[in-house]
This record gives structure tokens, sequence and C-alpha cells, in this order.
């Protein structure tokens, strides 16, 4: 497993836990966590995955929002956005923002280049 760089607070890291196993759970592909904390107003982490299929999207995204309501019974979401037809499903956690697309769909905007200076701090 790869080693994984801790996040500033406990809460952010368990957070980060918690959404890496469910998309693992449903096999996600390519996960990589960017650390944004010097380089965005918004987030302190982006997680970016790749689906196969608009069935595996809607299953990880799925998958990620009842593990979190399960580990933090008061969570609630900041905002969600994105359908399967469109190939891409943006959760907003507060501080980390989670990215599920499709392969194609996650070629296509290569949000890891947009993103490329704060750097990658979690591969999968």
């Amino acid at each position: 497993m790869p080693k994984r760089t801790k996040p500033k607070s406990t809460a952010g890291k368990a957070l980060l836990d918690v959404v890496i196993e469910a998309a693992e759970e449903k096999l996600a592909l390519d996960i990589k966590v960017l650390d944004l904390a010097k380089g965005s107003p918004v987030w302190d982490q982006q997680i970016i995955m790749s689906a196969e299929s608009k069935p595996q999207l809607t299953a990880i995204t799925d998958n990620i929002s009842e593990k979190l309501i399960k580990a933090f019974p008061n969570f609630q979401f900041k905002h969600a956005q994105g359908h399967p037809d469109s190939g891409w499903i943006i959760l907003d956690l507060g501080d980390i923002a989670v990215h599920v697309l499709l392969e194609d769909v996650r070629k296509q905007y290569s949000l890891e280049e947009i993103w490329e200076q704060p750097g990658v701090i979690f591969h999968y």
C-alpha cells in the first residue's frame, strides 16, 4: 500500500481515509490526493479517481456518501454536483473535494495538470 501524507487535522485525515476506503471498495481506479492547501482558497485537498462505467461511477459516489454518513453521523455534504451521464460527479466535503470521473472524461479535463503545482500526496 502506498504511503500517505497526513492531512493537517485529525478530522481531515479520518475523512480522507473513509473516502479512499469507500472508493477502493468499489474498485475506483488511479486514486490521487492532491494537496492544495497553498494553491486553492477553497479546498485543502482534492481526491481524483476514475470509474470504468456510469454504473461504477454511481456505485463509487454512493458508497462514499454512505460510508461518510455511517462514520460521521452528523456529516453533511456542502454540495454535490454532476450526473453519471456527464461522466463526472464532484462531492464538496468542505476542505476536501472528491472528483469521480469516467476514464475518458478524466483524460479530457486533466485535472491533475491544472492543480500540478501543489503536488500529489497519495497515488494508488
